[in-house]
């Protein structure tokens, strides 16, 4: 084999080494975009579901402040 051929073999070998790089790369990238978006998505559901518990407890507290008042008067 000529030194012609063994350049030109290494050189695709490192072509096909790079695209595989760049293939692998591009899947970690788009794994760590859906994992953060999933984060987001997660901490949303978490922020309105404290959210809606919050405001069932002001509710109660109102009712039992009113009861509580009620109570004081009798």
């Amino acid at each position: 084999a000529s030194s012609s051929d063994v350049r030109t073999a290494i050189t695709e070998k490192l072509e096909k080494v790079k695209n595989q790089w760049d293939s692998t790369q591009h899947g970690v990238e788009l794994r760590q975009q859906q994992l953060r978006q999933q984060q987001l998505e997660d901490m949303i559901i978490d922020s309105l579901q404290w959210d809606d518990h919050r405001e069932e407890t002001e509710e109660l507290m109102r009712k039992y402040e009113a009861r509580f008042y009620i109570l004081q008067q009798a």
